[in-house]
């Protein structure tokens, strides 16, 4: 049998039940998704939302594999 690729979902529930409780918005467990790391998770950023041409903000400094990584997908 697998594991759910969204991560384990008792670390989501209580991640859910946290972000509810501490910062007041609604959230439930289906609505996290889990990654290994930062790259797993811009990778999984991008391959959902981003289109080529699009400018991306970065709130702060971004290395040079980041900038490289996010050219890669077409972005300025």
């Amino acid at each position: 049998m697998y594991s759910d690729s969204r991560g384990s979902f008792r670390l989501r529930k209580a991640l859910a039940e946290h972000i509810s409780g501490s910062r007041g918005i609604a959230m439930t467990p289906d609505m996290l998704l889990l990654t290994r790391g930062a790259q797993m998770a811009i990778y999984a950023v991008a391959a959902t939302l981003i289109k080529p041409g699009d400018e991306y903000w970065w709130e702060s400094r971004v290395t040079d594999w980041q900038r490289l990584y996010l050219s890669s997908w077409g972005l300025k």
